[in-house]
């Protein structure tokens, strides 16, 4: 399987620079080339501002505030990088179904810019005992019809940028429809009980940061949460993602 995974991997590197050989690398929304975001484009993309994943009201860090819990019972909080404008969209749609890989590298940095600047997240731990995982997308999807999940390439980015520990820490059970291709009724019960751990914690993890790209109605967030609190109640579960929709 390694072997496998190995080949495969060297793969997609090779048809990546032949890929850019012969179309050259140019920004995903005003094509000037040189660059997959110019500066002039990166100027238009509009931070987000810290909310309550709930109830959309200012809240410090993305803390879920008190009068919220109920609904996000095992999430602690949420970092949203950036407005879900049509730029972002763009963005975020070229490096999901179009294999434009280096945007990946873009939004890690500002995901763990963002990180850096939660201080309730580093508050009285230490960097080794922060674990960074992906949500996961199911093995038939990954492997028979993208051929990667997006969401892991921006966390181990994130991992590597952080000097913090990467692990697969949970899995997808069921290959449920996309949630991108359902109304917001249907995605809140789509996901529920499709996932399961995939791996065991460490008993000096204690913060856990779940990398995504995108969040819209939030029962990801609260799946993979519930998932991994279920075994470990004392963990932290804290959620970096690049934007937020409100669809």
């Amino acid at each position: 399987v390694m072997d496998i995974k190995f080949l495969r991997n060297r793969l997609c590197k090779v048809i990546q620079k032949l890929w850019e050989q012969i179309f050259p690398i140019c920004c995903v929304w005003c094509k000037m080339s040189g660059e997959l975001i110019c500066r002039t484009c990166m100027k238009k993309i509009i931070v987000h501002p810290e909310i309550c994943p709930s109830c959309h009201k200012h809240s410090n860090c993305g803390k879920i505030c008190s009068d919220c819990k109920g609904r996000y019972p095992d999430l602690d909080g949420i970092m949203i990088a950036f407005n879900y404008s049509t730029l972002v969209k763009k963005l975020i749609l070229s490096l999901k179904y179009y294999h434009i890989y280096g945007i990946s590298d873009f939004f890690a940095q500002k995901l763990s810019l963002l990180c850096l600047c939660n201080y309730l997240l580093f508050q009285n731990i230490e960097y080794n005992q922060i674990l960074i995982t992906a949500v996961p997308s199911h093995r038939y999807r990954r492997y028979f019809i993208k051929g990667y999940n997006q969401s892991e390439l921006l966390a181990k980015a994130c991992a590597s940028q952080l000097w913090v520990n990467y692990q697969t820490l949970v899995k997808k059970s069921k290959n449920t429809s996309s949630q991108a291709s359902l109304d917001r009724k249907k995605r809140l019960t789509n996901l529920h009980g499709s996932f399961k751990l995939a791996s065991p914690l460490t008993n000096s993890i204690k913060t856990v940061i779940v990398i995504d790209d995108i969040t819209t109605t939030g029962s990801t967030l609260q799946e993979i949460a519930q998932c991994i609190k279920n075994s470990y109640p004392h963990v932290r579960v804290r959620w970096a993602v690049v934007a937020r929709s409100n669809k």
